[in-house]
């Protein structure tokens, strides 16, 4: 995919939300990705962000769960447009 057609994309898709909105009743059903994204990250502050121990060790948990957050946005980026394309014409639409 061409960097213009990434730009177009993410305009039409911001413009969409801002004018549609995102739907209560699929919020409900599953959430947004940013609550997704916010779980995640408040789930391993709690894990790995611990008082008792040193700074180095922390700062390591750190690096670690910024990889996790990496990993996990990267495959679902790579893999939501490849499913996406399985389901004909509807996926790019979607």
């Amino acid at each position: 995919m061409l960097q213009s057609d990434t730009f177009v994309i993410l305009v039409l898709t911001l413009t969409t939300e801002a004018t549609v909105g995102y739907p209560s009743h699929l919020y409900e059903w599953i959430g947004h990705p940013v609550t997704w994204i916010g779980r995640l990250i408040a789930r391993l502050d709690r894990t790995l962000n611990r008082e008792t121990w040193s700074s180095n060790r922390r700062r390591l948990a750190g690096v670690f769960a910024l990889v996790l957050l990496l990993l996990a946005t990267g495959l679902v980026a790579y893999a939501a447009p490849a499913l996406l394309l399985t389901i004909g014409l509807v996926g790019p639409a979607v």
